[in-house]
């Protein structure tokens, strides 16, 4: 979303800010939520927002890198992958 708003916010495209619109509207229609996602799945900004993730999880990586291998350490790097493939 954060990338999506930037976008529209920065090219003003009506597509952008219609897609905006529709995701701060109610979505408890059925095919009104199909369509926001429908659009959102196939918008630029979701792949930004993708290669965003895996970045933040490769700098969080390289961050536990230093500290002794723990139950803990692994549980944090666990974590980023599973913020990387999580579906939703």
């Amino acid at each position: 979303m954060l990338r999506l708003r930037e976008r529209a916010a920065r090219l003003g495209l009506a597509e952008d800010v219609a897609l905006c619109e529709l995701l701060d509207s109610d979505l408890s229609d059925d095919a009104r939520h199909a369509e926001a996602l429908r659009l959102l799945r196939a918008h630029p900004a979701l792949e930004q927002a993708r290669k965003d993730t895996v970045r933040y999880a490769k700098d969080a990586r390289a961050a536990l890198a230093p500290l002794r291998e723990c139950e803990a350490k692994s549980a944090l790097v666990e974590l980023c992958d599973a913020v990387v493939h999580r579906a939703g």
